[in-house]
């Protein structure tokens, strides 16, 4: 099994490697990971989105709608629930 020194040193050459690890100290914090994942994921559809003609543009953009329609939901759910915004 990894342990978290060994997941940082796999993950500093990766592109959320410097950007993740700069205010880190030695612990290692999943939620940041996991934002750095979203916000490469999502800059990688706009991208190809914005390099997409017609009919692949109008479907990729389709597919956005659907998911912001699921985070509305997933918010006002984790607001009922107690959670925070974040």
């Amino acid at each position: 099994m990894s342990t978290p020194a060994e997941f940082k040193l796999n993950l500093e050459d990766t592109d959320y490697g410097h950007d993740l690890f700069a205010n880190m100290d030695d612990k290692f914090e999943g939620q940041a990971l996991r934002r750095a994942m979203k916000e490469k994921l999502f800059k990688e559809f706009q991208y190809i989105q914005g390099q997409a003609v017609y009919p692949l543009n109008a479907f990729l953009t389709k597919m956005l709608h659907g998911y912001q329609i699921d985070n509305v939901v997933y918010m006002i759910e984790g607001l009922k629930g107690g959670r925070t915004v974040e």
